[in-house]
Order: C-alpha cells, then sequence, then structure tokens
C-alpha cells in the first residue's frame, strides 16, 4: 500500500494492509527486517528519512549503518523507525521504534519526508550555501483533514509550526461558502480514506492470497443540496511534497520548501534558519541547533 526507495537505491521500505513494514536490500531480494507488530491497519505512508536518525542519543549518536523512516497507518497512527544493522559482515538488522502520533488526533492524509540536500553542489566555488542546522535536523511532514505540520523527529520529536487547512472557497472557488459545507469538507477525507483503508485491509486479511481488484470506487459528484442533505462534502484531500529552493533576496543559500495543494489552492511553506555569524564556529563545530521559523 506504500513503498519508498532510499536515496542510493539500495534499500527498499514497503507498508502492506495488514499493517506489516518490511526493509527489502534490493540488490539481493531479500528482507533484512520485518515489523508486524507496530501497526493493526493499513499502511498509508512509509518514507525514509533525509539523514540517519540517532535513536535516543540525539545529535552525532547515529551509526552510518542506521536507516531512519516513518510510517503511518489509516488509523492515525505514526511511527518512527530507526534499522540499525548488527556487528560487521552480519546482515541482521534490528529496529527501535518510537511512536509520533498515537491516532487519536485522527487520520492522517499525507506524509512526506525532507529528502537529502545535494552536497555535490554545495562543495562547488560557485555552488549553493546552506544553514549547518539542516543536516542536524530530520524533518516531516504531516496533514489531518483540519491543518498540516512541519515535524522535526530528530534531535527531538518536536512540532515546529501548524498550518491551517485552506478556506473552502480557495479549495474549491465554485463552491460557496457554508458552515455546514466548511465543516462538512474538513471530515469528508477522513471518513473516505477510512472507510476504504478499513474495507481494503479487511479484504486483504480475510482471504489467504490476494486477488487484484479494478474495482474503482466512485465518489458522488458535490451539490449544495447533497451538503443540506448530510451527503458527501469538498472531495479533496492534502498533498504534501518538502524539496529545496533559494532564499529570496539573491545570492545562493537554499533552504527546505513545503508544497502543499488541497483541491486548486497550492502554497508554499519556507524554513526560515536565523542569520548566523561568519565568525561564529559554534555553528559548525559542535552540535548547536538552529531551530528554524515558517513563514508562507
Amino acid at each position: 500500500t506504500s513503498i519508498d526507495l532510499s536515496l542510493h537505491g539500495d534499500f527498499l521500505l514497503a507498508g502492506y494492509g495488514s499493517g506489516h513494514v518490511i526493509l527489502w536490500d534490493i540488490l539481493k531480494g531479500t528482507i533484512l527486517k520485518r515489523i508486524v507488530d507496530l501497526h493493526t491497519s493499513s499502511i498509508s505512508s512509509a518514507r525514509f528519512t533525509s539523514v540517519p536518525m540517532g535513536g535516543s542519543g540525539g545529535v552525532g549518536s547515529s551509526s552510518v549503518n542506521d536507516i531512519g523512516a516513518v510510517s503511518v497507518d489509516a488509523g492515525g497512527l505514526v511511527n518512527k523507525l530507526v534499522f540499525s544493522k548488527g556487528r560487521l559482515w552480519s546482515s541482521t538488522y534490528s529496529v527501535e521504534t518510537e511512536c509520533l502520533l498515537d491516532g487519536t488526533a485522527g487520520q492522517i492524509l499525507a506524509m512526506d519526508a525532507l529528502p537529502p540536500l545535494d552536497l555535490s553542489q554545495t562543495l562547488k566555488g560557485d555552488g549553493m550555501d546552506y544553514h549547518p542546522s539542516v543536516h542536524k535536523i530530520v524533518l516531516i511532514a504531516l496533514s489531518s483533514g483540519r491543518s498540516s505540520f512541519a515535524v522535526s523527529v530528530e534531535p527531538k520529536v518536536s512540532v515546529l509550526h501548524r498550518w491551517a487547512r485552506p478556506s473552502t472557497e480557495r479549495i474549491d472557488p465554485t463552491i460557496e461558502e457554508d458552515d455546514r459545507l466548511t465543516q462538512a469538507s474538513s471530515n469528508y477525507a477522513s471518513s473516505y480514506v477510512s472507510s476504504y483503508a478499513a474495507s481494503y485491509a479487511s479484504s486483504y486479511m480475510s482471504t489467504s492470497t490476494y486477488h487484484s481488484n479494478s474495482k474503482v470506487v466512485e465518489k458522488p459528484p458535490l451539490s449544495k443540496s447533497s451538503v443540506d442533505n448530510n451527503a458527501v462534502a469538498v472531495p479533496y484531500i492534502p498533498c504534501l511534497s518538502w524539496g529545496w529552493a533559494l532564499v529570496s533576496g539573491g545570492g545562493h543559500s537554499v533552504t527546505p520548501i513545503l508544497a502543499r495543494a488541497w483541491g486548486c489552492c497550492l502554497q508554499f511553506l519556507r524554513a526560515n534558519f536565523p542569520p548566523l555569524d561568519e565568525y561564529d564556529a559554534d555553528a559548525t563545530n559542535d552540535d548547536t541547533v538552529h531551530w528554524p521559523a515558517f513563514g508562507t
């Protein structure tokens, strides 16, 4: 139900309708680690994180053999995963897990992790520059039916920014603003994904062999009368994507950018790191973390 390929193509992270999460060795076609008791519903998103994650040790405690990831299921459970390789020449992997969200916040409709910065460009004489803290922070983004969140999962778990859902008229300008419509639209995506995922997981678990199904789930058209009759509302769910972009104002400095599409509304959220004094050696030589502020 979800896959992600590692940066260099060595590993594949796969989530399944059964709630299992498996780390695959792409070159050998073998399973490195299978997690079977972490999620009880279908995996909706599984992503590698941008840098190795250090578990409970904080900045600088990661091993070069550690692999970080985040998994999300249809029930809203979000977990941080740190896969660690055994001793030299060993092909055995262990995993440490930490719950980021326990599902009480509701469905998580979208998730993405910040990809690593291309250092080959930053090392060139006229290449791009970046704030040193970008390699000390692991960023992900999560979105429910009401808000999106920029979250740090390393060196500590912290919600850095809450990004409110756009107004209904911005999501779909053809729909007249209405209190009931606004309320219904915030609940539609969650109920739709929840019912579909529950149906899928149920059919998956009830058969010993999975059979592909080409059935298309059709969503009824939206109308003002259908909302008045408590039918479905705005059929849009959020989409999230992290990337890197040049800082406005010229120069070669790059910073993380989060793009969010919600219906007809496309927005960008920029991480703004505090300026560094060029003589501040502590910013680059120790584990000092400068946390970013965010602005659209």
